[in-house]
């Protein structure tokens, strides 16, 4: 299974990975961010981090197509 949060360095979306990280494993979770310096405490959690915008479906889309 495979978790993706979108957001996750915005106030809520950090929360949201903060909780998963205690309840999966990091490696099911992807976090989709606007900055990729943000994304930098996220990789200490060993989530994998995707760049991506909600306002910009190209760039969302190639964000959750990868693997």
């Amino acid at each position: 299974m495979s978790i993706i949060v979108t957001g996750a360095t915005g106030n809520l979306g950090r929360h949201v990975v903060e909780q998963l990280l205690e309840k999966v494993p990091a490696e099911q979770i992807t976090a989709v961010v606007r900055n990729a310096e943000k994304a930098a405490r996220l990789r200490g959690a060993r989530c994998e981090d995707r760049t991506g915008r909600l306002q910009r479906p190209g760039l969302l889309r190639r964000a959750l197509l990868r693997r």
